[in-house]
């Protein structure tokens, strides 16, 4: 949907909790979401009897969500701009699996060439190895045991 309304949204969040259950899936302990309209007391409500604390973002503070609108940015550029979605199951399929090497193999600049979640691979001698991911959308590249 191009602009979601308050409704939709609340539609929206009653399908993800229908489909956690029925996953026997844990629920979400904290929600963090900004003060837009569209998540009105109905969203906050089908939260709260799930047991989810909703916070709000502080008000006229777009710093607020810079983390979220990153990744936000890093999966768009680095991956679904470049898939042809065709499902939900597929969508999450992709997100995993980008997700996955964003967090323990991608180098960032921000943590000085580390990866967030993940060990240095070893410095060595030894033959530089690519991986695929996605099908070859990103490569993901290791130094091979000496």
């Amino acid at each position: 949907m191009a602009h979601p309304e308050a409704a939709w949204v609340a539609q929206q969040v009653h399908n993800v909790v229908w489909e956690l259950e029925e996953a026997d899936a844990p629920g979400f302990r904290l929600l963090i979401h900004d003060r837009d309209s569209k998540y009105c007391e109905a969203f906050d409500r089908v939260m709260a009897s799930e047991g989810t604390e909703t916070v709000l973002t502080p008000p006229r503070a777009p710093q607020a969500n810079s983390y979220a609108e990153r990744w936000i940015c890093s999966a768009r550029e680095g991956c679904l701009d470049q898939v042809l979605i065709v499902n939900d199951q597929h969508l999450q399929r992709v997100l995993q699996e980008f997700a996955g090497y964003h967090n323990h193999e991608r180098p960032h600049q921000g943590l000085g060439q580390r990866v967030p979640l993940g060990t240095m691979p070893p410095l060595g001698e030894g033959a530089i190895q690519r991986r695929d991911v996605l099908a070859g959308i990103v490569h993901s590249y290791h130094r091979q045991a000496a």
